[in-house]
């Protein structure tokens, strides 16, 4: 019996790999398994920093030399379509990632205050995909 691509990421898992779980449009997914979308973007925000960038002893995102958080590598991710018990999955390799800073029009970057008077820099995950290592696909 083949493995589901949720079998196949907690074996990567028991050989000290990472995967990430990430939720996906049937659109997007279907593009991802032709080839046809070969990266994956997702938007840093306060809620979803821990599990997308790297953080200090303090809490805070680990920047690089160009002031960019730096991501957290995952050598996989397990695409689900929705949130339904019966979805389409696939794990998918992950060749590379890093961070871009959201900017407007006049090249200015993008910033919110937050509540307690801080400020949050407009960011995003990028990450390239590779190959498709398994995948189950719901028959409609």
């Amino acid at each position: 019996m083949d493995k589901t691509p949720k079998e196949m990421a907690k074996d990567l898992e028991r050989q000290g790999k990472k995967v990430i779980q990430l939720i996906i449009k049937q659109k997007w997914f279907d593009q991802i398994l032709s080839g046809e979308k070969t990266q994956e973007f997702r938007e840093i925000k306060p809620f979803t920093e821990k599990k997308l960038v790297q953080i200090d002893k303090d809490g805070y995102a680990v920047n690089d030399e160009h002031d960019n958080a730096i991501p957290i590598h995952y050598d996989a991710i397990l695409f689900f379509v929705g949130y339904n018990r019966e979805r389409d999955s696939a794990l998918i390799e992950v060749k590379g990632e890093h961070t871009e800073i959201f900017v407007d029009e006049n090249g200015e970057i993008i910033q919110f205050e937050l509540e307690d008077g801080g400020w949050w820099v407009a960011e995003q995950v990028v990450y390239d995909l590779g190959k498709v290592l398994c995948k189950s696909v719901i028959k409609k």
